[in-house]
């Protein structure tokens, strides 16, 4: 697994609405993270490939390429790419998506709409190397 080289972690947010992808932005910046954004899964295989994040957190339904094709195209990158972990981010929470979230090689999930202390919490075991056993999660 990947690890924050230091007590923050930069975390690579992606969404197609503006409105989600600033208020996530803003509540990850305001808890001490580095935090930069992607609108669809192409521009966040680009950011992953160049920035190399800590951390990604992938909403599921984008037009072009989805959240499920962008993380198994992550998967299939540089080793250093592709073991970041992905947190899906979707208001479709039935069992099948989340199988599908988990065939596409995400790690966990945090079902839409969460809470502030949710997101970070999610955020926070995963920054920290951390994660929730991924038995039920994804």
């Amino acid at each position: 697994m990947k690890r924050s080289s230091g007590s923050t972690g930069h975390i690579l947010v992606v969404d197609d609405s503006p409105t989600n992808r600033l208020l996530v932005a803003k509540l990850l910046a305001k808890a001490g993270f580095r935090v930069m954004a992607a609108e669809d899964g192409g521009e966040a295989l680009a950011l992953a490939l160049t920035a190399s994040p800590d951390l990604i957190l992938m909403d599921i339904a984008m037009p072009g390429i989805d959240g499920l094709k962008a993380a198994a195209l992550i998967r299939r990158g540089p080793e250093d790419v592709a073991l970041t972990p992905i947190i899906a981010m979707s208001a479709n929470t039935d069992d099948g998506d989340r199988a599908a979230c988990a065939a596409a090689g995400m790690n966990d999930f945090l079902p839409k709409p969460f809470a502030t202390e949710d997101l970070l919490a999610t955020v926070g075991r995963w920054i920290a190397g951390q994660p929730a056993v991924a038995e039920a999660a994804v």
